[in-house]
């Protein structure tokens, strides 16, 4: 126990800074991960009544292998790469921990 610090600032001051490092690598891994996502809108609506759940994946996916155009698909996912590189990189640089113990 922290002499003096009640609940709240035992976890403001101590737990929080502790899990700093970990909580910026599981957002940025759960933005990677929700930017990537196929398999369910695919499987349950196939982009769903009136494109409401054609995500960006389904794109590349009916570009390449439903429309047999690979180049676009290709450039598409390149896009993609790019994307989730500056949002990584952005994450990391903004939600970087300013603390060290």
């Amino acid at each position: 126990l922290v002499d003096g610090a009640n609940e709240w600032q035992r976890f403001w001051r101590v737990t929080l800074p502790l899990l700093g490092h970990t909580l910026v690598l599981v957002t940025v891994l759960l933005a990677i991960g929700a930017l990537q996502e196929f398999s369910l809108p695919f499987i349950l609506t196939g982009g769903g009544p009136g494109n409401a759940t054609y995500l960006y994946n389904l794109l590349i996916y009916t570009e390449a292998f439903t429309d047999l155009r690979f180049g676009t698909a290709t450039a598409a996912a390149l896009l993609q790469f790019v994307f989730i590189l500056i949002v990584s990189l952005l994450q990391l640089r903004f939600l970087r921990p300013t603390w060290s113990y």
